[in-house]
């Protein structure tokens, strides 16, 4: 009888570790087929318009969770921690958000400043610039100065609704606002040349 629980015992960790085994395999296999953690960190940094150089303490991890298999993204800029949530096979923007943040080599952050959004295009159906094409864009910090600078706004007195750059019939531009007050500012401005395309000034109720 006792030889018979142990041969059960023995069966039933032999199975485990099969299954074990098959998840660890499956993981690695869904691994190498995906996207790549350079190329997902590209799609992250792309879509905040940032430059490369204006990116610090970089990280893509692959994961598996509820949503699936993913890359987990994080980088600072100038103070602000963006998080990207990239799927693994497609290249999508699952989940993104940014926020004003001390950074892990202790600088201290400036003004309060807080956005998030959810982009539930893939890359595919985006016209998401190549790295190269990335390094002609004015930058997201300059973009949010020119805006500032033409409502004649100090940083300082601004709080920040949403910064970020998007795809219009394929050219990119910046898509900036932010409240004064009791006022609302909002810019689209062209990402290479820094121009003004449009602008609204809102007093609100």
């Amino acid at each position: 009888m006792k030889k018979r629980i142990i041969a059960i015992i023995c069966g039933v960790v032999a199975v485990a570790v099969i299954v074990t085994g098959a998840i660890i395999s499956f993981t690695r296999m869904e691994e190498s087929e995906s996207i790549g953690a350079d190329t997902a960190l590209n799609i992250a940094i792309n879509d905040t318009g940032l430059n490369k150089n204006e990116i610090t303490n970089t990280k893509s991890e692959f994961e598996h969770d509820k949503m699936g298999y993913i890359f987990d993204v994080e980088f600072y800029s100038n103070g602000t921690e963006y998080e990207y949530y990239v799927d693994a096979k497609t290249g999508e923007i699952i989940k993104s958000g940014n926020e004003k943040s001390e950074s892990p080599s202790g600088s201290q952050t400036g003004s309060t400043e807080q956005t998030s959004s959810t982009d539930t295009t893939s890359a595919s159906q985006t016209t998401a610039p190549s790295s190269q094409a990335s390094d002609k864009y004015i930058g997201l910090e300059k973009a949010k100065q020119i805006a500032l600078d033409d409502a004649q706004v100090s940083v300082k007195d601004a709080v920040f609704r949403k910064a970020k750059i998007d795809y219009e019939n394929g050219k990119a531009i910046y898509e900036i606002e932010f409240i004064k007050g009791s006022t609302e500012y909002e810019y689209e401005i062209d990402a290479e040349s820094g121009t003004i395309i449009d602008s609204e000034k809102e007093t609100l109720g």
